[in-house]
C-alpha cells in the first residue's frame, strides 16, 4: 500500500464520520424545529381564542355600560334624589386641622363631632 491509498482511506473514513454527524445534528435540528412549529400553533390557537374571548368581552361591556340601561337600573334600585343646594360644601371645611380653634358656626349637621373632633391633637 502506498501513502496515498492510506491518506484516501483516513480521508474516506473522516468524510464517512463526519457525514455521520452531520446527519445527527441535521436530525437534532429537524425535531427542534418541528417542536417550536408546534408550541407556534398551540400559540396562534391560544391567541385566536383570547381575541375571541376578548370580543365579547367588549360587547358585554358596552352592553352593561349602556347609558339608557344604567339610568334604568338606577332607578329601580336606587334611591337617588337630586342634590341641594345645602348640601354643597367647600373645601375649607376639609382643610381644618384638629386643633385648629377656628371652627365656623356654619358646621352642617350631618357632619358629628367624631369625624372632625375640634380639641384633638396632632399625634405625630
Amino acid at each position: 500500500m502506498t501513502a496515498w491509498s492510506s491518506f484516501y482511506r483516513h480521508a474516506t473514513a473522516l468524510c464517512l464520520l463526519l457525514a455521520m454527524a452531520l446527519v445527527v445534528v441535521l436530525m437534532a435540528v429537524k425535531y427542534q424545529v418541528q417542536q417550536l412549529e408546534h408550541e407556534l400553533s398551540g400559540l396562534n390557537t391560544k391567541i385566536a381564542t383570547d381575541k375571541q374571548a376578548i370580543h365579547v368581552l367588549q360587547a358585554e361591556f358596552n352592553f352593561l355600560t349602556e347609558p339608557d340601561r344604567l339610568r334604568r337600573l338606577a332607578s329601580v334600585h336606587l334611591s337617588l334624589k337630586p342634590i341641594e343646594p345645602h348640601q354643597v360644601q367647600t373645601f375649607e371645611l376639609f382643610d381644618r386641622h384638629p386643633g385648629d380653634t377656628h371652627v365656623s358656626a356654619e358646621r352642617p349637621q350631618w357632619l358629628s363631632e367624631a369625624v372632625f373632633p375640634v380639641d384633638a391633637t396632632v399625634v405625630d
